[in-house]
């Protein structure tokens, strides 16, 4: 039927006919993903994913769930959307708290209403599960890039929630991504053989969790966080695979030096460096 409630035979007419609509076994075949399921099979209590590149040129990251498949877009909101035509949701309501506060004579603050604050917290769900399947694949750029993300929502509904409830909702899950950020970048750290600086890293982030449970009042936690025992297990990973230098010595005791503000220590250390590089046979 139409919208007038006449009758449309082009409409109306049975698909499964022979009459030049598709053959049923033959959409059934292009519609079964089967195949692709039987070649990449699932493995129970692991985190499989790979990246790929879509026939439109866009790179894409796949997850192999016990039912199926989850495609994201590597890049832009994980769902290939453009709220509004912004990026995210969270671009768009930046973008209007900006416009708020630009606008003279307002005596009414920006806030986030519930809802609101449920559609960016499923917004950074999609961005969780992306940067889940980054980790697998030891993509560190953009999952220091997704994490970091994730972190400014958690800000951006502290601040600006109208409900004491919805500012509080995601701060359970703060030490959680601000470990995932931290194992990210040390990891690019370490992959440009910058070992110190990814030792620095570590350590940093391990401070910023300590903080941040002091600052949601579950001080108690520390000694307990799974989040800093495995930023420790991190650290202990990474001083293992530390290539022995006496230039890496240095440039781990100059990062240990700036971190504790001993600026006089960190001078003498960055004069050994130069001292060293400039030797026959050290590296540029």
């Amino acid at each position: 039927m139409t919208l007038d409630g006449s009758s449309d035979p082009g409409r109306d007419r049975d698909l499964s006919r022979d009459d030049g609509a598709l053959d049923e076994s033959h959409t059934n075949l292009m519609f079964d993903i089967q195949p692709l399921l039987d070649a990449w099979p699932y493995a129970p209590d692991e985190l499989t994913a790979r990246r790929i590149t879509g026939p439109d040129g866009v790179d894409k990251i796949q997850m192999r769930l016990e039912l199926g498949v989850l495609q994201m877009n590597a890049d832009g909101r994980p769902d290939g959307e453009r709220p509004d035509g912004f990026e995210s949701l969270l671009e768009y309501y930046e973008h209007a708290k900006q416009c708020r506060e630009a606008t003279r004579g307002t005596s009414r603050p920006f806030t986030l209403s519930p809802d609101d604050c449920a559609r960016l917290r499923h917004e950074s769900l999609l961005y969780y599960h992306r940067y889940l399947c980054l980790f697998c694949v030891g993509d560190f750029a953009r999952m220091a890039r997704d994490t970091e993300r994730n972190l400014r929502v958690s800000d951006f509904i502290r601040d600006n929630a109208l409900l004491p409830a919805d500012r509080a909702s995601l701060e359970p899950y703060r030490a959680y991504v601000i470990m995932m950020n931290i194992r990210a970048r040390a990891g690019l750290a370490a992959e440009e053989g910058r070992f110190a600086h990814a030792r620095g890293v570590i350590e940093d982030g391990i401070q910023r969790i300590e903080e941040a449970l002091i600052g949601g009042g579950d001080a108690e936690e520390i000694p307990t966080s799974a989040e800093i025992r495995s930023l420790r297990e991190l650290l202990a990973e990474l001083d293992s695979a530390t290539p022995a230098t006496e230039e890496s010595a240095i440039e781990a005791a100059l990062e240990e030096a700036i971190r504790r503000e001993d600026y006089l220590a960190a001078a003498e250390m960055r004069d050994r460096l130069f001292d060293l590089r400039g030797r026959p046979g050290s590296r540029d």
